[in-house]
């Protein structure tokens, strides 16, 4: 989803301590004068630039009233160092535009683990601002979220400080009657990497248990280390990217949203599928677990956080989980992405969305395909198929 452009901040200049080309040169400086026994030492070379310098030590600030109907956000627009073809390798051959480079230092205003910037160099386009930031799910009307964790069976452990023994750990043990394991194992390593396979769930520590913060089995609970960014890509709209390296195995976001029914969610995925967008993630863990009846579904157009705006990739470094904390109804589970492999600094962040294409039917006169723009060897070309309006 691409947000409306409504207009122009005003554009202030300051000077760059490396002086580009259009700046006035530094004013010349009385120097003392040197014995000649002793030579000039050389300059020492700068750093190289890190995707995180390129970006802070380029910054203009402005401010632009119809970006947000709340509080104004900060903003920041980037004009006299053009940008920088090694950050953006999704973008086509061809000049970057110079002069529509805009910053926002966090979209999060504060409520994400770490700030998460937005950038866009691509138009002039404002930072996505049309939703609210949340950092757990919230209900939709008429669902009813999970009773408190002393009505829903679940059991606290009772291991010392940490959980390091998988055979006194209960959590543990009911992660493992659950997932029908013939071992009981932990699901993380003691530095908190994953080790579960692929389509299994984790089963936390919970607030009933004895184990301090530190339990290498409270990894979501303490949040995700990774440093992100948001940024503009041609023909995909807004991405996510890395701006540090991601291990594989480690814990990157939680998907949150709106709660809310099957039936619901049908309805708004037509408008949605018009407007050839999509926020929805079908929570249909029970009917996987073969337990039937109806499933809800996360929706995250209206609220959500950083993971709204991962795009889908046909080979993805993103893995999906679901996961339960504070009770055991499984048609609440909560969705957590992890790195599937180690993800390198300005990679994009993206997971397979595992559409059905419905390429056998080809395309008649009431479906439109959705192509896919991932860009890998594998592409499956077509993400999905919407009805045409």
């Amino acid at each position: 989803t691409q947000p409306s452009s409504k207009g122009k901040g005003k554009e202030k200049e300051h000077e760059h301590p490396s002086h580009p080309e259009g700046y006035p040169p530094a004013k010349k400086t009385k120097l003392a004068r040197k014995s000649p026994t002793h030579a000039t030492p050389a300059p020492i070379p700068a750093p190289a630039p890190t995707p995180e310098t390129i970006a802070r030590d380029r910054v203009i600030r402005l401010t632009d009233a119809s970006i947000s109907t709340g509080p104004l956000p900060k903003i920041s627009v980037i004009n006299h160092v053009p940008p920088s073809r090694e950050l953006y390798d999704d973008t086509p051959p061809g000049p970057l535009p110079v002069g529509g480079f805009s910053i926002m230092d966090d979209i999060s205003e504060g409520k994400a683990d770490k700030p998460i910037r937005v950038i866009n160099d691509i138009d002039t386009d404002p930072p996505p601002c049309d939703f609210t930031w949340i950092s757990e799910n919230i209900p939709g009307e008429g669902v009813v979220m999970p009773e408190d964790v002393m009505s829903q069976g679940l059991c606290g452990c009772t291991c010392t400080n940490v959980c390091t023994s998988y055979l006194k750990c209960v959590c543990a043990q009911e992660m493992a009657e659950a997932l029908k394991l013939a071992h009981v194992m932990m699901p993380y390593t003691s530095k908190g990497i994953l080790k579960l396979a692929p389509t299994s769930a984790i089963y936390e520590c919970n607030r009933l248990c004895s184990c301090s913060s530190k339990c290498p089995n409270r990894v979501i609970q303490r949040g995700s280390n990774c440093s992100l960014e948001i940024f503009k890509i041609r023909n995909k709209g807004w991405g996510v990217r890395a701006l540090k390296k991601i291990k594989q195995g480690a814990f990157v976001s939680e998907y949150t949203g709106e709660i809310v029914s099957e039936a619901e969610a049908e309805d708004r995925g037509e408008k949605y599928d018009a407007d050839k967008c999509s926020y929805l993630f079908d929570l249909d863990f029970a009917r996987d677990a073969e337990l039937g009846g109806e499933y809800n579904v996360l929706d995250a157009y209206k609220y959500g956080n950083v993971s709204r705006f991962y795009n889908h990739s046909c080979n993805p470094n993103l893995m999906v989980y679901c996961f339960w904390i504070e009770h055991l109804d499984l048609k609440f589970p909560r969705i957590g992405f992890f790195a599937r492999r180690d993800i390198l600094v300005g990679e994009e962040l993206c997971f397979d969305y595992k559409y059905d294409s419905q390429l056998d039917g080809g395309v008649t006169r009431d479906r439109a395909f959705i192509h896919c723009h991932c860009g890998k060897d594998n592409c499956r070309k077509v993400l999905y198929s919407s009805k045409s309006k």
